[in-house]
C-alpha cells in the first residue's frame, strides 16, 4: 500500500467520523494498493452493509474530498459509496480482489 501510516490515519478517522458508528468498511483499492506500481490517484471505496444504509448516508462526495484533502493534502482522490450488494458487480469484484482493507466496523 503507498499510503503514508499518517495519511491512513487521517483518512479513516476522518470518514469514521463521518458514518458516526454504522457499520461499514473503507478499502483502498487502484494502484495505490499496488506497491510495485507508481504514482496514481487515491481510490476509496466505503462499503456499506446494505441499500437502505447507503441511501441514508448524506454527506456529498465532493465534501468528503474537500475535508479528506484538508487533512492529507492536495491530491487527486476518487471515493465512491457502494453498498455490500454492489461488490458482486463485475468492476467492484475485481476492484476489490486487488484492495486493501483501511478499516472495517
Amino acid at each position: 500500500m503507498r499510503l503514508k501510516q499518517n495519511e491512513v490515519i487521517q483518512i479513516t478517522e476522518y470518514v469514521q467520523s463521518i458514518i458516526k458508528g454504522q457499520k461499514g468498511e473503507l478499502r483502498l483499492y487502484g494502484s495505490r494498493a499496488d506497491d510495485s506500481l507508481k504514482g496514481g490517484d487515491i481510490d476509496l471505496v466505503l462499503i456499506l452493509p446494505n441499500s437502505e444504509e447507503k441511501n441514508k448516508f448524506h454527506v456529498p462526495i465532493h465534501e468528503i474530498i474537500a475535508a479528506l484533502k484538508t487533512k492529507i493534502g492536495d491530491r487527486k482522490i476518487d471515493f465512491k459509496i457502494i453498498s455490500q450488494s454492489e461488490t458482486q458487480k463485475p468492476f467492484w469484484s475485481l476492484a476489490l480482489k486487488r484492495s486493501v482493507s483501511l478499516f472495517n466496523n
